[in-house]
């Protein structure tokens, strides 16, 4: 598989990921606001559902996760146990329905073709859907470097 994601891929394959409680505190803010512009009665994807934590806080009527990572994705059967999960690259799965709203969290900075990862959210989509892309805004490296190396934030 040629994924834009791989060393992202492997470094969330490798064991060594641990969600810290900032993370945690992170994704329940993000779900918060989330809330607020998803209709409750969507279809919802989040692309690069990760663990499955963010997808598990966010109300829509049905909730399907695609993730590259297979650890991350069988913590997210346990994590969102209702969501419909797809362990694969985005750009390369077809999925049998479309979504009114497409999520892509915290994953744009992961990926080395963003164009393509964008461009199967749109084909996702149905034609009146809702993209959302949130990113962290580089001025917080300083911050989240510091976090890291006192042991508050993951790698």
């Amino acid at each position: 598989m040629n994924t834009p994601i791989s060393s992202s891929i492997e470094f969330f394959e490798s064991g060594s990921y641990s969600q810290k409680s900032g993370a945690a505190a992170y994704r329940r803010w993000l779900a918060h606001y989330l809330n607020l512009i998803i209709p409750t009665n969507a279809d919802l994807l989040e692309i690069g559902c990760g663990n499955g934590s963010l997808l598990a806080m966010l109300r829509s009527q049905t909730k399907t996760g695609i993730d590259a990572s297979s650890r991350q994705v069988e913590e997210a059967k346990t994590t969102c146990p209702a969501a419909t999960l797809h362990c694969g690259d985005a750009t390369e799965l077809t999925l049998p329905n479309s979504f009114d709203v497409v999520l892509v969290s915290d994953t744009l900075n992961h990926c080395s073709d963003a164009q393509a990862l964008l461009e199967a959210a749109r084909r996702f989509a149905r034609p009146d859907a809702r993209l959302v892309v949130t990113t962290y805004n580089t001025l917080w490296r300083p911050l989240l470097s510091l976090l890291t190396q006192i042991g508050l934030r993951s790698p």
